[in-house]
């Protein structure tokens, strides 16, 4: 199976987002390229590159950096409240979707789409989620499933996760200090080593040691390649519903 990965670290301004462009194969991601937004330009650009790299594909999957739903128990709570009275759900039910609990218990708490800034970065990846899918014309259906990929598809992802989940440092490399970029090029480093990447050559590893979102946007290619092998922790049958009501984050199984 070949497929088209392209890897979005997503934020509310275009000059942040990271953009990685690789192929997956026999097991591999061959990352190709891997850049900021500031390099690309403005959020049509964006939208346009990452289009025509879906429909240049027989496959194609996109990973998101960003929550793409919210906490049913929000949605639900929220329809006929009114100010000033109370919330029934708990604190934890209001604000964190099963995916993220889950999250938690195998590698690292996520933000909370339903009580942080996060949400910002939400509503802008699936603004821009919806530019691409009419600037590519695909439908670009959520992923559920490697075995039965067809055309192209998306998947939530989260580049902490991932990274802890295959044992490699999770902070230090996000920042402009001289310390984080020495963090990033370590990080980088390992990358290079991975089983499941390969192609980071010198000019993608001097992005990735410009700026972290060139960075996550690799990691997110990398949790693409465990997705397209099976190798995620996948919602229970019985919960299926609820994680395409809510959404879901990809990340390899636990050793």
């Amino acid at each position: 199976m070949s497929v088209r990965v392209i890897g979005i670290d997503c934020a509310t301004k275009s000059r942040k987002v990271g953009v990685a462009f690789g192929n997956f194969a026999d097991g591999v991601v061959a990352i190709e390229s891997a850049c900021v937004g500031s390099n690309i330009g403005t959020w049509p650009k964006i939208v346009k590159a990452v289009a025509e790299a879906i429909r240049d594909a027989p496959q194609a999957l996109l990973t998101l950096d960003a929550p793409l739903g919210w906490p049913a128990s929000m949605g639900a709570s929220l329809v006929g409240h009114t100010a000033g009275s109370t919330l029934d759900p708990t604190a934890d039910l209001m604000f964190l979707r099963e995916t993220d609990t889950i999250i938690t218990k195998v590698a690292k708490k996520p933000l909370e789409v339903g009580a942080n800034l996060i949400a910002r970065t939400a509503h802008s990846a699936l603004r821009r989620l919806n530019e691409i899918r009419k600037e590519s014309g695909s439908a670009l259906p959520l992923a559920w499933d490697s075995s039965s990929m067809a055309g192209a598809q998306v998947i939530e992802v989260y580049p902490a996760a991932t990274l802890l989940a295959h044992g490699l440092p999770d902070t230090g490399y996000k920042g402009t200090e001289a310390k984080h970029r020495g963090q990033r090029e370590s990080l980088t480093n390992l990358l290079k080593q991975h089983k499941r990447l390969d192609g980071i050559r010198n000019e993608v590893s001097e992005n990735m040691a410009k700026a972290d979102h060139a960075v996550d946007a690799v990691i997110c290619c990398l949790a693409a390649a465990d997705f397209l092998c099976g190798d995620v922790i996948h919602p229970e049958p019985d919960r299926l519903p609820s994680a395409k009501k809510e959404g879901w984050i990809w990340v390899r199984k636990p050793e």
